[in-house]
C-alpha cells in the first residue's frame, strides 16, 4: 500500500514538473535545463491530495508564485489557469476522486446535498449555537490548515463551529479574474480593488446579521488594532465572524470605510498575506467557545486571562537533570499553591511585559487593591523570601 502511494506521488511529480516547465513557464526557461520549477511541484501535489481542491486553487497558487515570488506581475492569470487545468486532466487517474469544481469549499456543518434547486451557500445552520467563520481569501485551499487539527479540528468535525473559505477571485469580472490594480499616486506593488472586495463582502453578508457586535467583519492588517485576549473573548461571544485576508500592498481604503470593516493586527511585523493571521485569530477565538476545550478552567488560568502572563508549569519526573519541581506544588495546600502561581505570574509579567504590568497595577489600584500578591517567592522552591 505504501509502495503504491509512493509510486503515485512519483508519477504525479513527474507529470506536474513537465507541465510547469512546458505550459506554465512564467519566466521563459523552457529552452533551458528542465527543473527550474521543481520547488513548486511538491506544494502542487499537496494541494491535489486534498479532495476539496479545485482548478482555481492550483491556478491561484501558481499565479501567486509567478507574481509574488518570481516578481513577474505581468504574467497573465490565464497562463496559470491553463497549466492548472492541464495538471488536473493529466493527473486525474492518479488522484482518484479529486473534485473539479469552481465552487468554494465549506467545512464543518456545510454538507453537499443533491437537490433539483440550488441551495444557498449560507443555508440556515442545523446545529444550535455553532460559531460560523467566513474567510475571504485568494487561497481558499489553505483552509482549514492547522485549524483542522487538534482541538479546533475536533470541534470542527463535531460541528461546534463552521468554516467557509470564499475565493475572492470568483467576484472578478474579466477573463483573467483580476482582483488588483496599480496604486493611485504611484509606488511599488498592487492594491486589491474596492469593487471586487465589496462584492465578496456583500456575498458573505448573506447571513443577514448587520451588527458588528453579533458578527464582526475584520480585515487582517499590520496597521490594525493589536489583537489580544480581550478581543478574542469579544469575538468568541459573537454568532460568527468574517475575515478578509489581504495580499500585495493591501486593500483599497474606501471599501474598508464603506463596509465598516474593523482592522486588526496580530503583531508588529509584515506577512505575505492575511491567511496565517486569520488562522491565528480563529484559533484564539474558537478555543474560547463552549465545548471546545475539555477543561473550561484552562481558559481562566492561562496567560492574559487576568491581565497577566501565565505562571510556570511542571510535571513528572519530580527531579529532572538535577532540577526539582518547586516544593509548594507538591504540598497539597491548594490555597498556597494558588498564591504562589499568582506571585509567579506577577513576577514574569513585571519582568517581560512592563506594558501589561502597568495596566494590571492600574486596574488593581482602581479596585482599591495596592498590595502585591503573596510577596516575593523563590521560583525554584516556591518558598516565601520575606
Amino acid at each position: 500500500m505504501v509502495e503504491g502511494r509512493d509510486q503515485r506521488a512519483s508519477d504525479a511529480q513527474r507529470i506536474i514538473a513537465q507541465i510547469l516547465h512546458t505550459t506554465w513557464d512564467p519566466i521563459g526557461v523552457r529552452k533551458a535545463a528542465s527543473g527550474g520549477y521543481d520547488a513548486y511541484v511538491s506544494p502542487v501535489c499537496t494541494l491535489l491530495e486534498r479532495q476539496s481542491t479545485t482548478v482555481d486553487d492550483v491556478a491561484a497558487y501558481l499565479d501567486a508564485v509567478a507574481k509574488e515570488r518570481m516578481g513577474m506581475p505581468q504574467c497573465p492569470y490565464a497562463q496559470s489557469r491553463i497549466a492548472a487545468r492541464e495538471i488536473f486532466s493529466a493527473t486525474r487517474h492518479i488522484w482518484r476522486g479529486q473534485a473539479m469544481t469552481d465552487k468554494p469549499r465549506s467545512h464543518g456543518m456545510f454538507r453537499p446535498q443533491v437537490s433539483a434547486q440550488p441551495r444557498p451557500l449560507m443555508a440556515p445552520k442545523g446545529h444550535t449555537g455553532a460559531f460560523r467563520a467566513q474567510v475571504l481569501t485568494l487561497f481558499p485551499g489553505l483552509f482549514p490548515g492547522v485549524l483542522g487539527e487538534s482541538l479546533t479540528g475536533k470541534a470542527l468535525k463535531d460541528r461546534l463551529w463552521e468554516l467557509e473559505a470564499i475565493d475572492i477571485r470568483r467576484f472578478a469580472t474579466d477573463k483573467h479574474r483580476t482582483v488588483d490594480d496599480t496604486p493611485a499616486g504611484g509606488g511599488a506593488g498592487m492594491v486589491m480593488r474596492p469593487d471586487i472586495i465589496a462584492k465578496a463582502l456583500d456575498f458573505s453578508a448573506k447571513h443577514g446579521v448587520d451588527d458588528p457586535a453579533r458578527w464582526p467583519v475584520v480585515y487582517l492588517s499590520p496597521r490594525g488594532r493589536p489583537f489580544d485576549q480581550k478581543m478574542a473573548e469579544r469575538f468568541a461571544k459573537a454568532e460568527g465572524i468574517t475575515l478578509l485576508c489581504g495580499r500585495y500592498e493591501g486593500v483599497d481604503q474606501r471599501v474598508l470605510e464603506a463596509q465598516r470593516v474593523e482592522e486588526v493586527s496580530i503583531g508588529d511585523y509584515v506577512l505575505t498575506g492575511g491567511e496565517i493571521a486569520a488562522m491565528a485569530l480563529l484559533d484564539a477565538v474558537i478555543r474560547l467557545r463552549p465545548g471546545v476545550l475539555g477543561n473550561a478552567a484552562s481558559t481562566e488560568e492561562e496567560s492574559f486571562s487576568r491581565g497577566l502572563l501565565e505562571h510556570p508549569h511542571y510535571t513528572r519526573p519530580q527531579v529532572w537533570e538535577g532540577r526539582e519541581i518547586p516544593e509548594i506544588l507538591l504540598s497539597g495546600h491548594h490555597a498556597k499553591i494558588a498564591e504562589w502561581r499568582l506571585s509567579q505570574a506577577e513576577r514574569l509579567t513585571e519582568e517581560r511585559r512592563p506594558d501589561l504590568w502597568r495596566a494590571y497595577l492600574d486596574e488593581k489600584a482602581a479596585d482599591g487593591d495596592t498590595e502585591r500578591s503573596g510577596g516575593e517567592t523563590d521560583a525554584d522552591t516556591g518558598t516565601n523570601k520575606e
